[in-house]
């Protein structure tokens, strides 16, 4: 269905006069290509995710909202940290076929199931210390069961996405994507009236499930043949990436640590009707995210493929998703109450300020993802790392101040004050390299 991208699919072998296929043939290439999907699964994933979020706003009240959207950045913050960075680990070193195929993906599967359950289970035990707010996922003995699988399922499906955008077939990442979005719009109305307390939480886990069972018994096996799922663990490739696998892993943790952490900040701190509030404007603007994201993602790929080539890589990356980005930006922020009447008039008047805040900061977090890329290409895990770090602990460290001064407002400008001192000093280094590469 979705056919190899092979590298040479970009070569231009046409005559000078034959413009309109020169265009063609760039957007042939297997770094548009990936990026491409991988757009369409990002953003069909927020535009769906849009939906599902209007749906909880109309059938479940503000406070179930709140805990319901603390609940899953629970869980995505569990199965970030239980990825163990091994995604990143099959991009970077599954090109490279020095293992083969099928050991990498069932060992990073096998082992990150592992890890992703004890996070669960120590996560659920130790409510009463971090998040007292959620105790109630540990209260009922089937909740925190299905918490638990909701947590595997989360890292699990980063592991299944990674293993077919590692071997350029991200359009099937992008049907798991559809699939799991999708099913969950039918799940939570069905499920609003069977449990009006947990069923946001039900309809988004369950979707998980059933989008990582097509990805592993599916898709995987019909991308890499004679693919069959099963417990190993491929003791040598474990050992040889795994380095490169956890630096990785912490870097994109501190990454996502601002959106994971500020909702349970925010719970803590205004409770969950405020919370559910700061949720929905954070989500409306995160949706947009998907595009540098997409694009720094499939430069990693292609990069992994095609180190020689990735300065110019880059340069491409930066283009499309500023191309994209900046019309989006003015829609959203001249549009954001209008946009935000989709999930009720509450929501437009105490979400908005928030959802423009955020939108400005898009921009220089364009520029941050993208370079991002280009070092795990490199494999500068030191530099990945420290640039991270310091946005999520600006983020975190001013949301501290600024929220109980600012409200929900003092968590946005406090992520976007965090992007924009990142991205001056991005900057620099690009400026820098740039200059070399002239004088050079």
């Amino acid at each position: 269905m979705f056919n190899k991208i092979h590298p040479d699919a970009a070569a231009d072998t046409r005559p000078a006069n034959l413009q309109p296929y020169r265009f063609f043939d760039k957007i042939r290439s297997p770094l548009y290509i990936n990026a491409i999907f991988l757009m369409i699964a990002g953003g069909a994933g927020a535009a769906l995710s849009f939906v599902f979020w209007i749906l909880a706003a109309r059938f479940f009240p503000p406070a179930a909202v709140g805990l319901a959207g603390a609940a899953i950045s629970a869980m995505s913050l569990l199965g970030t940290i239980s990825h163990l960075g091994l995604g990143f680990g099959i991009i970077r070193f599954l090109p490279q076929k020095a293992y083969p195929t099928k050991s990498i993906i069932n060992s990073s599967i096998s082992l990150t199931f592992i890890v992703s359950i004890l996070a669960g289970v120590i996560f659920l035990l130790g409510l009463g210390l971090w998040s007292p707010e959620l105790v109630f996922l540990r209260q009922n003995l089937l909740l925190a069961v299905a918490f638990t699988a909701f947590t595997a399922a989360t890292a699990l499906n980063s592991i299944a996405d990674d293993s077919l955008i590692a071997q350029r077939h991200s359009g099937y990442s992008t049907l798991r994507v559809i699939t799991a979005s999708g099913l969950r719009l039918i799940l939570v109305v069905i499920l609003a009236s069977l449990f009006p307390e947990n069923g946001i939480i039900l309809a988004w886990g369950v979707a998980l499930i059933a989008a990582l069972l097509v990805a592993i018994f599916g898709f995987i096996p019909r991308v890499s043949k004679g693919f069959r799922p099963g417990f190993e663990l491929c003791t040598p490739y474990i050992k040889s990436s795994f380095g490169f696998s956890l630096g990785n892993n912490l870097s994109q943790f501190l990454g996502s640590a601002p959106a994971l952490l500020l909702p349970l900040l925010v719970l803590g701190i205004l409770g969950a009707e405020s919370n559910a509030y700061f949720y929905i404007g954070w989500s409306t603007a995160a949706a947009l995210t998907t595009i540098p994201a997409s694009v720094s993602t499939s430069l990693f790929s292609e990069g992994s493929h095609d180190e020689n080539g990735l300065s110019t890589h880059i340069k491409k990356s930066l283009k499309l998703s500023l191309g994209l980005i900046l019309p989006l930006v003015i829609i959203f922020f001249l549009l954001a109450d209008k946009i935000l009447l989709f999930f009720g008039q509450e929501y437009a008047l105490s979400s908005a300020g928030l959802l423009r805040i955020m939108i400005i900061g898009l921009l220089p977090q364009t520029l941050n993802v993208i370079y991002m890329g280009s070092l795990k290409v490199k494999k500068r895990l030191k530099g990945l790392i420290t640039l991270n770090c310091l946005i999520a602990g600006l983020s975190l460290i001013l949301s501290f101040g600024l929220i109980p001064s600012m409200g929900i407002n003092g968590a946005g400008l406090a992520w976007v004050i965090a992007q924009s001192v990142c991205a001056v000093y991005v900057s620099s280094r690009l400026f820098a390299k740039r200059s070399a590469q002239l004088n050079g």
